[in-house]
């Protein structure tokens, strides 16, 4: 174990310059749970690159007490006997146990932590990549003696607020408070998998069940736990991709390929009409049985034979949904860090340019063209998704708060979020779009009196506010449907509805949440 304490400790961190370091949202809880009274452990668990060290070093420096502060990093080679044998000697009131899930035996003695070193004057802050371990400890060894906070979920505005990088930023490559690089390419991406989520699953197990107990997961190690890991979410993104292309790339979506083209090919006045509708650009489109192959190669099929038994398969999808790697969604499951989602689903894609049902039908420009059009649709789909988990993640403690997406099956057309106020019933739908141009179709939905009436009547909801969320300048139209700027909308939801939703009850998380990060971004200007 390294120790640092006393002066030692102020110029260890006076050297790391802390002081221009942003802070996570979480930092404000876990300042509240360090000076409260409460006889329990505090942790912060999370995946890799998520803030945890920065955060117990940011404590440090706003308790501002470095002689009753202990700084404590662990490693591989410690036992559990170490590190209470310190604690049992040592005089501080404060320990920060950085990466305590590397001592082996610590999800089995976890609790004796709680029984002997902890008490009012006496905080013991952990954390820990281990996060699945962190979790078994906090339902088994630890119940009701630890609080939890978790670091591994960005949601856009916190991202923005401490990276200053946009929404496209933010999808392509967020999820980490790391550059860009981690989520590059595949081999980064895999990298990560490998060390934050692979590792982590097998260290638990390897550790939390007895010698004579056998597991789904003995006998694997952490490079085919990855490949295992990337196969199970390749199969659900090649079911979000062909569900956002199989079931809305009929004709008109193609053909919204094609007016690409035909923007190039009909400034040509000169050429005579058909001359320009002969044009491969143009012309590639027209015939039927082209699309259907443009189907048949968007119906992806994994290349790689799987033997994933559906024990292991299950076994994996639990354990991810326990580190809060991935959300269910619908009938899928989606990895909830952006930028690795993205670079999964890119890979994806690129794949269909070698797909030999486009290669002998198109030109290796058309099939560029073609990729480009599907990524823009999938980007789409990848926002609304940001936007429904940043919203549901912004009003997850307000009880009298639903955040849904609405696709009645009675009709056609859907809500891609709604905002449902449970106490007076009211609700705003949100059309969520990729664009930064208002065009008219967009409100398609928004202003379908069927549909509306229909939500009215399915849900005893009344929608009181219409909004399409893009990436232009906020609009209000004669329609009465409000144009906003996704990322000003998502870094304060509250203060960005104009419509009367006086009895949102916003418990827990603060009546002045918006006005809190207006303030922080104040500070940070001056």
């Amino acid at each position: 174990m390294n120790i640092i304490k006393g002066n030692d400790l102020k110029e260890y961190l006076q050297d790391k310059n802390f002081v221009d370091f942003k802070k996570r949202f979480v930092f404000a809880d876990m300042m509240s749970e360090i000076k409260s009274h409460k006889e329990k452990l505090v942790a912060l668990y999370g995946l890799r690159r998520t803030g945890k060290t920065t955060l117990m070093y940011q404590a440090i420096m706003e308790l501002n007490n470095f002689d009753k502060c202990t700084f404590i990093q662990c490693s591989g080679k410690d036992t559990i006997d170490d590190l209470f044998k310190y604690l049992s000697k040592a005089d501080s009131n404060y320990f920060f146990i950085d990466e305590i899930t590397k001592i082996k035996d610590f999800i089995r003695f976890s609790s004796c932590l709680s029984d002997n070193f902890i008490n009012k004057n006496r905080k013991v802050i952990m954390s820990g990549t281990d996060s699945l371990g962190f979790n078994i400890a906090a339902s088994d060894e630890l119940y009701d003696r630890i609080t939890m906070l978790h670091t591994t979920y960005i949601p856009f505005y916190e991202y923005n607020y401490l990276l200053d990088k946009d929404i496209f930023t933010y999808m392509r490559y967020g999820g980490t408070l790391s550059d860009e690089n981690v989520f590059y390419n595949e081999e980064k991406t895999n990298e990560y998998t490998n060390t934050s989520i692979s590792k982590n699953i097998l260290h638990t197990y390897k550790y939390w069940k007895d010698e004579n107990e056998t597991s789904i997961f003995d006998n694997i190690s952490s490079s085919d736990m990855t490949s295992f890991i990337n196969r199970i979410i390749r199969q659900e993104d090649i079911k979000f991709i062909t569900k956002v292309l199989s079931d809305k790339f009929k004709a008109s979506e193609i053909s919204s390929v094609r007016q690409m083209y035909e923007v190039k090919a009909k400034t040509n006045l000169l050429l005579p009409e058909e001359e320009r509708e002969n044009i491969p650009d143009a012309k590639i489109f027209k015939d039927e049985s082209l699309r259907e192959k443009i189907r048949d190669a968007l119906l992806i099929k994994d290349e790689h034979d799987t033997d994933i038994n559906d024990d292991l398969a299950r076994g994996i999808k639990y354990n991810l949904l326990k580190l809060d790697v991935i959300k269910k969604q619908d009938d899928t499951f989606y990895l909830i860090q952006p930028g690795m989602r993205y670079c999964h689903i890119k890979s994806i894609i690129d794949t269909i340019k070698e797909n030999p049902i486009l290669k002998n039908n198109f030109s290796k420009k058309d099939i560029e063209m073609i990729c480009e059009k599907i990524m823009q649709d999938i980007e789409g789909h990848l926002l609304e998704n940001i936007c429904i988990t940043d919203l549901q993640n912004y009003y997850r403690m307000d009880i009298g708060i639903n955040v849904n997406k609405y696709n009645p099956n009675a009709l056609a057309g859907e809500f891609d979020i709604v905002l449902e106020n449970k106490v007076n019933k009211k609700a705003i739908a949100l059309e969520v779009k990729r664009s930064d141009k208002a065009i008219d179709k967009q409100k398609k939905w928004l202003n379908n009196k069927e549909l509306c009436d229909f939500y009215n009547l399915d849900t005893g909801y009344n929608i009181v506010g219409k909004y399409v969320l893009y990436n232009g300048r906020n609009l209000t139209n004669d329609d009465n449907v409000v144009y906003k700027n996704m990322s000003d909308f998502l870094k304060a939801p509250m203060s960005n509805i104009n419509i009367d939703f006086p009895e949102f009850n916003r418990l827990n998380t603060g009546a002045n949440k918006d006005k809190i990060f207006e303030i922080d971004n104040n500070i940070e200007r001056e």
